[in-house]
């Protein structure tokens, strides 16, 4: 009883790690619910909604199929283990916390969502949703660990049981929602041959899977035009030029920088479809310090049960961060070049169509050949690092946290030689100008 008490005691607070008295290496039940639970399904919950009100103005192209209903039956599951966790975890002392009554109901109400998205992006979308599927890869991550504590506490082989099966249908839906749906399209969408990127979902896209087709052919034999993938939809010229019409024909053309504001109006989604995969990038970036400063610690440390499962956690922690890497930065440059892509090919899509509306006495020699070649591809090559605008400072104030945690006041020399070197680059500039004048 003493020992329950402890334990209780200790899954109740914060932690965020639990006694060692009560379980090795492990989160309290509290810390669990809130950062585990709580906090992504409610971030879900809006983010879904968002997402689902988007889809209800888009038109059917996906058919039913028995996929729909098998994948709403795991989700339906999902809820009804969720409403029977909440209640064992009400009823039974040491798993009850200040936040389990919350989590459970987020986390049903989460799934609720998941169901009404699934629905609506089967019928609606050819790709396969990606935001489904970060939701069901965050969720079997955090499903692991409550996992893990469940069987750890040995209080309730049926809370832990059922833990196990959410997990284990949850890792089944990542299958599910995965596939590919176009052998599914209705009789009245136009068939065409979709590029494997467009039927691509998350892992497709984020371990370009869809390039492997290409380069087994390119390894076999020399690559010819028919060989090269049909380009997607909303990437072919006339689908950007229509786009970029639409708006520019709403603003003010004679005033200074429309055509700039208008092109960012116009793909504003290609362009903040990149934020995020920039903030992981940087996150799983500032990590790898960290991971490795905590490895070489971990080195000198003798060998036993503790240690050892503090080396599983590197090892899950360090596949994390690298795989996190990749994907972050397949995603990252897929986002960024899409947005350049969608506005190089709405550049010359509109110059073309511009010069055929004028007269050749109407333009110079070669002001149309000059804007579709030259400028556009100058305007093209300085959009690639436009996202390191404002990802840079947060890299160089991470990097400051680091430096300072390992060399205190003495980190701000880097800020000052930098800075120095900001002010006298023009000035060396201006120098040299002059020399060769």
């Amino acid at each position: 009883m003493a020992s329950e008490r402890l334990c209780h005691a200790s899954d109740t607070s914060f932690g965020p790690v639990v006694n060692s008295q009560c379980r090795t290496f492990d989160f309290t039940l509290f810390f669990e619910d809130v950062f585990l639970a709580c906090v992504p399904s409610s971030v879900f919950l809006i983010v879904g909604v968002i997402r689902a009100l988007q889809l209800t103005r888009r038109p059917i192209i996906i058919v039913r199929s028995y996929r729909l209903a098998s994948v709403s039956t795991l989700y339906l599951t999902i809820f009804a283990i969720e409403i029977a966790l909440l209640v064992l975890r009400q009823r039974i002392t040491v798993l009850k916390t200040p936040a389990s009554l919350a989590a459970h109901l987020l986390r049903a109400a989460g799934t609720c969502v998941a169901l009404c998205l699934s629905y609506l992006e089967y019928h609606r979308t050819l790709r396969p949703s990606i935001l489904i599927n970060v939701y069901l890869f965050l969720a079997v991550l955090f499903d692991a660990v409550f996992v893990r504590s469940f069987w750890l506490t040995s209080h309730s082989p049926v809370a832990t049981a059922l833990s196990s099966i959410v997990l284990a249908i949850h890792a089944v839906l990542i299958i599910a929602e995965s596939r590919s749906k176009y052998d599914y399209l209705t009789a009245s969408t136009p068939r065409r041959q979709a590029s494997r990127e467009e039927k691509s979902g998350l892992w497709g896209l984020g371990l370009l899977l869809w390039v492997l087709p290409v380069l087994q052919q390119g390894f076999m034999r020399p690559l010819g035009l028919k060989d090269v993938p049909p380009v997607a939809q909303e990437l072919m010229g006339v689908q950007l030029s229509k786009r970029l019409q639409r708006y520019w024909e709403k603003v003010d053309q004679t005033k200074r920088n429309q055509l700039l504001m208008t092109l960012f109006r116009t793909y504003k989604m290609a362009f903040v479809g990149a934020v995020i995969p920039r903030l992981c990038l940087s996150g799983f970036t500032i990590m790898q310090p960290l991971l490795v400063n905590s490895i070489t610690a971990y080195a000198a440390l003798p060998d036993n049960s503790e240690t050892r499962n503090k080396g599983y956690g590197l090892i899950a922690a360090s596949g994390i961060v690298y795989i996190g890497l990749a994907v972050s930065t397949a995603l990252y440059n897929r986002q960024t070049y899409q947005f350049i892509i969608s506005i190089r090919g709405s550049l010359l899509a509109g110059i073309y169509e511009q010069t055929l509306k004028l007269r050749s006495s109407d333009m110079g020699t070669d002001t149309a050949i000059t804007l579709m070649g030259t400028d556009v591809e100058r305007i093209s090559t300085s959009l690639r690092d436009i996202h390191e605008v404002w990802a840079s400072p947060i890299d160089i104030g991470l990097a400051l946290w680091l430096l300072e945690r390992q060399l205190a006041v003495s980190c701000i020399m880097p800020v000052i030689l930098s800075l120095d070197l900001e002010i006298e680059e023009p000035s060396s500039a201006r120098m040299d100008c002059k020399g060769r004048a």
